[in-house]
């Protein structure tokens, strides 16, 4: 594959990347605001592949890790 095609796809990891990232932090805002349901963990994750997932995870993890420090 060419730079020219590599670019838009690199480019489109990284929104994916960030997309799960903000539906972690805003899971977790409302965790800690005590807003969340049961199973809501479970029903924003089922749906998520890829890098959406792969950046919900990273955002989980930095949360946890921070609680730990």
């Amino acid at each position: 594959m060419n730079a020219a095609l590599q670019a838009p796809a690199a480019s489109g990891q990284a929104l994916q990347t960030i997309e799960g990232e903000r539906k972690a932090e805003q899971y977790l805002a409302r965790l800690r605001a005590e807003q969340t349901k049961p199973d809501e963990l479970a029903l924003i994750v089922a749906p998520l592949y890829g890098q959406v997932l792969r950046g919900f995870c990273h955002a989980i993890q930095r949360a946890l890790e921070a609680g730990h420090a």
